[in-house]
């Protein structure tokens, strides 16, 4: 659904490339001679995402996945850039997201 929903908003965008086999959309910037990419990723496997280079990530119900996601893979791949998370979800309890919650209630950043 969430790919549905993605490829909706930059269908009539110019210089849009999709790329349906990998849950992918490149934006070119021919002024600033860049791209935008927007990736659609699962979180089943964190290995699998080891090695990324990461602007920003959106973490969709934080709760139901492992925190080694957060802790051990995405802030390393956002810290060379520093990039930027969003974290949404389903409060499940005092699990880990509950944790994130406290402890950055009151942190402006």
């Amino acid at each position: 659904m969430a790919w549905e929903i993605l490829k909706g908003y930059v269908k009539d965008l110019p210089f849009v490339d999709i790329h349906e086999s990998e849950l992918r959309v490149d934006i070119r910037r021919p002024h600033l001679k860049d791209r935008v990419r927007i990736m659609l990723v699962g979180a089943e496997n964190p290995d699998a995402l080891r090695g990324l280079y990461l602007d920003g990530v959106l973490l969709d119900e934080y709760a139901d996945m492992n925190p080694i996601i957060w802790t051990s893979v995405l802030i390393p791949a956002l810290t060379d850039r520093q990039g930027w998370a969003i974290f949404i979800g389903t409060p499940k309890g005092m699990n880990h997201f509950y944790k994130l919650y406290l402890e950055n209630k009151n942190n402006p950043n």
